[in-house]
């Protein structure tokens, strides 16, 4: 079994063993268990989970629009990628109102979600035009490139997404809101902390794999260490009965690598510049969406 997912197989029992059920926003319940982390060696493999397919493509689509500060659904969709299907900005939904009726009921506020385009300021807006603090305009992921190529000794190397002067204004406040860059002898390491992790799904880990891989190779470095961290790790209970399916698979996969079809620099980079190979994931489970 690809080592990434030993590990993140070992938190889900954790989670499932030492959690406590807990109301969420969602209305629909998790068992819920503070504190989990993941270490991955990038040598060990790229960390796609191998234990059911996930959305690679998908993935990779959210981290190129998250890099150009790409702010409408349609454009994600369009590209293959539906994480953000389910939702818009609330001031999105405020000027539907404005324009059509009040929202009569929960049914309805999301079938207007779904219809609209707009997802406000999200992660790629703040760490391309962070709109809050001394400056009115602040490029983070600009600032760390600067350093990689002028001081990679930097601990600044840091990019935030969340903004409490936008918060409200976004689809959906940010989960993985901070991720940090190091740089230790010829390697390039990344971690990213998130206050909310809905641990099923996994494909962040992919997105910032993704992400470590585009600045190791951009700037001369051999991708190092994965971290994440996440705070309230949670499994919604509407998930159970996939995971008890996902616990009992008997599989032994190996690591699945990535291959550059082609790279014009971190600038031109594109998500359909990847294929991975050497992926046989266990089939796909259906995990529906909490909103």
């Amino acid at each position: 079994m690809a080592k990434i997912d030993e590990i993140y197989l070992d938190n889900l029992c954790t989670i499932l063993e030492k959690g406590v059920e807990k109301k969420d926003r969602t209305g629909t319940g998790t068992v819920s268990y503070p504190f989990v982390t993941i270490r991955h060696d990038m040598a060990d493999g790229f960390p796609l989970l191998t234990l059911r397919r996930m959305p690679f493509k998908g993935a990779l689509v959210e981290l190129e629009g998250f890099l150009k500060g790409i702010t409408s659904k349609a454009w994600y969709q369009e590209k293959g990628c539906h994480f953000w299907d389910e939702w818009a900005s609330p001031d999105a939904v405020v000027q539907w109102e404005k324009e059509n009726h009040s929202i009569k009921d929960d049914a309805e506020r999301k079938a207007v979600m779904k219809s609209l385009n707009e997802l406000g300021p999200v992660y790629g807006s703040q760490w391309n035009y962070f709109s809050g603090g001394l400056t009115d305009k602040a490029c983070q992921l600009q600032e760390v490139r600067r350093l990689l190529k002028t001081d990679p000794t930097s601990r600044r190397m840091v990019v935030t997404a969340w903004n409490p002067d936008f918060n409200g204004n976004m689809a959906l406040p940010p989960c993985h809101l901070l991720w940090q860059v190091n740089v230790t002898g010829n390697k390039l390491n990344l971690v990213y902390y998130q206050r909310s992790c809905d641990y099923i799904l996994g494909h962040n880990l992919t997105g910032y794999g993704m992400l470590l891989t585009l600045l190791a190779k951009e700037y001369g470095y051999q991708p190092g260490v994965l971290g994440a961290v996440f705070m309230d790790c949670h499994v919604y209970r509407n998930h159970l009965n996939g995971v008890k399916l996902l616990l009992h698979r008997d599989i032994d996969r190996p690591a699945p690598r990535i291959r550059f079809k082609k790279w014009d620099g971190f600038d031109k980079w594109s998500a359909e510049d990847v294929v991975v190979e050497n992926y046989n994931p266990g089939d796909k489970i259906e995990f529906p969406v909490s909103v």
